[in-house]
């Protein structure tokens, strides 16, 4: 008895350490001989990391200041808590970026032409330094930038990084950090 009550312990306090603000709240009935033993716990959504690597110097078309550049699309239901740049390349002259959302493109009617429009361009970061080595983190528990808290997103968007100037070599890795909204 003395082992199942450890045991009971140890899954009553690991479970009680396990808590989201979009958590679903579950309820387990343990049946005893002696007693029916109700345990509710906080079930943690899902953890999803989205990787990707911008490599300047494989990318063929012309370059300029300005340069918008797909990050990743984030599919709609998803909590992007935040934003890793990893700069493993530098640019090699002085260059910041700006990390944000934009909308998922569509066909424009009065170009005919897929265009993309910047919901907050800058709503990860908004001057990160690519010509320098080393990582950098969107989460920074304020709301500067837009989202260094995170964002739900309830529909599909895109995340994109536009450069100040011309980066013919800089490589960065970035690691978007989600989970599901329920």
């Amino acid at each position: 008895m003395k082992l199942f009550r450890n045991l009971f312990l140890a899954v009553i306090l690991t479970l009680a350490f396990v808590v989201s603000a979009n958590a679903t709240t579950r309820t387990l009935q343990l049946n005893t001989a002696a007693a029916k033993l109700p345990v509710t716990y906080t079930e943690a959504p899902q953890v999803i990391k989205i990787v990707r690597i911008v490599d300047f110097s494989k990318i063929t078309t012309t370059q300029t200041a300005t340069t918008t550049t797909l990050i990743a699309r984030i599919p709609a239901g998803l909590v992007v808590m935040a934003v890793g740049a990893d700069v493993q390349t530098v640019a090699g002259a002085a260059c910041t970026a700006k990390v944000g959302d934009w909308t998922v493109p569509a066909i424009a009617a009065d170009t005919g032409l897929w265009e993309s429009t910047a919901v907050d361009d800058d709503g990860y970061f908004t001057s990160l330094d690519i010509n320098a080595l080393g990582g950098s983190c969107s989460f920074n528990g304020t709301t500067t930038p837009a989202y260094g808290l995170g964002k739900y997103y309830s529909a599909q968007t895109d995340l994109y990084l536009v450069t100040s100037a011309s980066t013919h070599v800089a490589k960065i890795k970035f690691t978007i950090t989600c989970f599901k909204g329920y």
